[in-house]
């Protein structure tokens, strides 16, 4: 599986994948020095690699991540939704980035599950998002929020709307809603 979705990247001009582990994020050394700047603000651990294919079998890979050059919900996403959609999730996590998973996996999955081991209820959270990866992540609190910067489709399920992250927006509600000036 791992193989066809490297593959799908290959199809795609100015689109570089990243192979994410736990640790670190895999990348090729044919890439962009932009791309390769680019990544090292998401994968610090950052590791270059000669051919991602080597790496395809690779059982704790989490997630594969595109970077797409020009505008990744224009460009990359239809075809990758096209290609992988109908095994996969394929999900448009920033202007330049693409996200593809196992279908189930997201960011609120993750968190009911740290709900239901720490038995906190949904309306005892707050969660904050500016992309559709984040989409699950606000069902599953009791109160979310949504960037002012964050896509359009995400602003409409948010109950509220935080400033943008460029005006630490996430620090500011929480400051206001625990008193903590």
């Amino acid at each position: 599986m791992l193989a066809d979705i490297v593959r799908a990247a290959r199809t795609l001009e100015g689109v570089y994948p990243v192979l994410c582990r736990a640790q670190t994020g895999l990348i090729e050394q044919t890439a962009a020095p932009d791309f390769r700047a680019e990544t090292l603000r998401y994968y610090p651990a950052q590791r270059v690699v000669p051919d991602l294919m080597a790496h395809t079998g690779s059982p704790d890979v989490c997630k594969v991540a595109f970077y797409d050059e020009g505008d990744a919900q224009t460009h990359e996403l239809p075809v990758l939704k096209r290609q992988l959609g109908d095994r996969l999730s394929v999900i448009l996590s920033g202007e330049h980035w693409v996200d593809v998973m196992k279908p189930g996996v997201n960011k609120g999955e993750a968190l009911r599950g740290v709900q239901r081991m720490l038995g906190i209820r949904p309306e005892e959270c707050m969660a904050f998002g500016d992309y559709l990866n984040d989409c699950e992540l606000l069902d599953a609190v009791g109160e979310s929020y949504a960037m002012e910067n964050a896509h359009p489709a995400l602003k409409q399920i948010a109950k509220h709307i935080a400033p943008s992250n460029d005006e630490d927006g996430v620090m500011r509600v929480l400051r206001e809603r625990f008193d903590l000036s």
